[in-house]
C-alpha cells in the first residue's frame, strides 16, 4: 500500500512540475530537444543513461519527455548515498522518486531496486560515471546499468545535455537568461539475453558517445554557416580605427625577435600573419609562417595576399579537431579574436573543450615558446566599439561603410549574446590565468584594446 502511495505522489509531482519547469527551460534557456522520435516507439520501461552537470539534469531529462511519451513518467533516478544524510534533501529526492544507489555495496545490492521498479515497467534514470567519480564505483555503476538492461529486457537511452557545465548553473542565471540548453536523445539499445555485462557495458558506451557526437556534429556545421556568412564581410572591421588599435597593441605584444616555425591560428583576412611576416623579415634565422583557417573564401584570400611570400603557407585547419603537428614544434603561435568562439575540441564541448585547445597549443609549442591570442572580455560590449568607429562608419570616401557598420554591429552582437550565455568563451582575467597556469603557460601579460572590449593575452611555454 505504502508502495502504490508512493508511486502515486511522485506521478502527481512529476504532471505537477512538467508543465512548470517545460515552460521555464523553453522560455528562459531556450531549450532544444534533439531525438525526441527516439522515444516515440517505446511502450514499457527504459533506463535513461546520462551525463551529469548539476542537480538540475533530473528536471531537464523530466521537462524533455514528450507528452506522447508519458509512459515513461516518472523517472526514477539511482542516487548516491550521501545525498540522503541531509533529512531535508532526503524528502525532496523521496518526492521525486530517487533512491539509494548502494553502490558501494556491491554490483548485486545496487541492481535490487531499480530491477524491482523495471519489473514493474517503470523507468529508472542513472548518470552512469558523472556520478561517481572513482573506482571500483565508476566500473560497478557501469555494470549495474549492463545488468539491468539484461534482466529486465529494458531498452537503454543515451541522453546528452548540454549548457550546464560552464560556470555552473543556479535559479538566478536561468531567469538571467544566462544559459542555452540542449539536450538529445539518443537511439535506444536493447540487450541480448546471451550477452555478457561488459559487451553490454561497451554497446552502451558507444551509444552515449553517439549521442555527444551527433550534438557535436549540429553546432559544427551551424557555426561554419555563422563565420561563412561573417567571412564575406569581416575585413571592413579591420578598417575601423578600434581594430587598428587592436592589432598595434598585438604587434607590441609579439616577441622583439621573431623566427623559427610560427603558426596564426584562424588567420581570417591575414592581419597578424602580415604582422608577422613584418616583424619576420629582421630575423637572422629561416622564418616558416603557416596561416590556418577552415572557410574556403578566407583561405582563397590568404593565398592571393601571400603569393609571393615564399615564407608563407596556407594550411586549412578546422581547429574542432586537434593540431595537426607534432609536440615542440612552433617558436611562436598566434590567434586574434578566434580561439574563445570553438564551442568544442578533440570530443569536448564548452569549457572543457576550450581548455583541450589551450591544452593542444601548449603541446605544439616549443619550451620558451611564445603563445599570444586575443579575447573579448568578461560581459563585453561590442556597442562600444561600434561607437568608437562613427568616424570610419561616416566616413563620405568610404559610403559602403554605413552598410557594412552595422552589418557587423549585427554580427558582433549575435557573438556577444554566444558569450553571454556562455556558448562562447568570454573570461575575465583571474579565470583566463588560473587556466593557463594550469596548461603549464608563465609569464602571462594582459592588455586591454579595442576600446576595452578585448583582451590581449601573452605568455610563455615553461
Amino acid at each position: 500500500m505504502a508502495t502504490r502511495l508512493r508511486y502515486l505522489v511522485i506521478r502527481l509531482v512529476y504532471w505537477l512540475c512538467w508543465p512548470i519547469m517545460f515552460f521555464i527551460l523553453r522560455f528562459f534557456t531556450k531549450m532544444q530537444i534533439i531525438g525526441k522520435e527516439n522515444l516515440r516507439n517505446i511502450r514499457g520501461s527504459a533506463i535513461f543513461v546520462s551525463n551529469h552537470e548539476s542537480y538540475f539534469d533530473p528536471y531537464i531529462i523530466g521537462a524533455s519527455i514528450p507528452l506522447f511519451s508519458a509512459n515513461l513518467y516518472p523517472v526514477y533516478y539511482l542516487t548516491h548515498d550521501i545525498l540522503f544524510k541531509n533529512r531535508f534533501l532526503k524528502l525532496s529526492l523521496w518526492f521525486f522518486g530517487a533512491f539509494r544507489g548502494r553502490v558501494s555495496e556491491g554490483v548485486e545490492k545496487a541492481v535490487e531496486k531499480p530491477l524491482e521498479l523495471l519489473r514493474q515497467r517503470k523507468t529508472v534514470g542513472i548518470f552512469s560515471n558523472w556520478c561517481y567519480k572513482k573506482e571500483p564505483e565508476i566500473s560497478r555503476v557501469q555494470e549495474v546499468i549492463s545488468v539491468l538492461s539484461i534482466k529486465s529486457g529494458a531498452p537503454i537511452i543515451p541522453v546528452f545535455i548540454y549548457g550546464i557545465y560552464n560556470g555552473g548553473i543556479s535559479w538566478k542565471k536561468i531567469f538571467h537568461r544566462e544559459r542555452e540548453i540542449k539536450i538529445i536523445f539518443g537511439k535506444p539499445i536493447y540487450s541480448d539475453k546471451n550477452m555478457s555485462t561488459e559487451e553490454m557495458t561497451e554497446l552502451f558506451q558507444q551509444s552515449l558517445a553517439r549521442a555527444k557526437s551527433t550534438l557535436i556534429k549540429i553546432f559544427h556545421e551551424k557555426e561554419k554557416k555563422f563565420w561563412s556568412h561573417y567571412a564575406k564581410f569581416y575585413y571592413h572591421l579591420e578598417k575601423s580605427d578600434p581594430y587598428k588599435k587592436l592589432l598595434s597593441d598585438f604587434k607590441d605584444n609579439l616577441p622583439k625577435e621573431i623566427s623559427g616555425k610560427l603558426i596564426d591560428l584562424g588567420s581570417g583576412s591575414g592581419a597578424i600573419a602580415r604582422l608577422l611576416v613584418e616583424k619576420s623579415k629582421d630575423a637572422k634565422l629561416k622564418t616558416e609562417i603557416f596561416t590556418t583557417d577552415i572557410d574556403p573564401f578566407m583561405l582563397n584570400y590568404l593565398s592571393d595576399i601571400f603569393c609571393n611570400d615564399e615564407n608563407v603557407k596556407i594550411k586549412k585547419a578546422d581547429l574542432a579537431l586537434p593540431i595537426n603537428f607534432q609536440d615542440n614544434y612552433f617558436n611562436c603561435v598566434t590567434a586574434n579574436l578566434v580561439l574563445p568562439y570553438l564551442i568544442h575540441h578533440r570530443g569536448e564541448i564548452g569549457l572543457k573543450g576550450f581548455i583541450k585547445l589551450l591544452e593542444d597549443i601548449h603541446r605544439v609549442l616549443k619550451p620558451g615558446g611564445h603563445f599570444i591570442w586575443s579575447s573579448p572580455k568578461k560581459k563585453v560590449k561590442f556597442l562600444k566599439v561600434f561607437t568608437a568607429s562613427w568616424k570610419n562608419v561616416l566616413d563620405p570616401k568610404n559610403l559602403e561603410h554605413l552598410y557594412y557598420g552595422p552589418a557587423i554591429l549585427k554580427q558582433a552582437l549575435q557573438i556577444q549574446r554566444k558569450g553571454y550565455k556562455i556558448i562562447y568563451h568570454f573570461l575575465d582575467v583571474k579565470e583566463l590565468e588560473k587556466i593557463l597556469i594550469d596548461i603549464g603557460f608563465t609569464d602571462i601579460k594582459f592588455t586591454k584594446s579595442m576600446a576595452d572590449q578585448v583582451n590581449i593575452i601573452k605568455c610563455k611555454k615553461i
